[in-house]
């Protein structure tokens, strides 16, 4: 992907996965536009990636939620709760 490389590649559910270790409603908003970034790359050539989530240590807030909802952006969401993993993918 141009010497960039996104943090987790699912090519068998065709998703980009960027991981962060703050549940700011900002550097979300970054990791969904660096993972955009990556599916851009990723699809010059060969259709390969549908999705992007971004990966958390707890669960995002209802106002990142509610802004990627209303500038139309699907993105998917996991993070750990309980000792296992959480996955709110569109």
């Amino acid at each position: 992907m141009g010497g960039r490389f996104a943090d987790i590649l699912d090519t068998r559910r065709r998703l980009i996965v960027e991981a962060k270790i703050s549940t700011d409603d900002l550097v979300i908003l970054g990791a969904v536009t660096q993972a955009m970034h990556y599916r851009m790359l990723a699809n010059r050539d060969v259709d390969r990636i549908d999705g992007i989530a971004v990966l958390l240590p707890s669960e995002p807030s209802q106002l990142a939620r509610d802004t990627l909802s209303q500038n139309d952006m699907e993105v998917g969401f996991i993070w750990r709760k309980e000792g296992t993993f959480v996955e709110e993918l569109p």
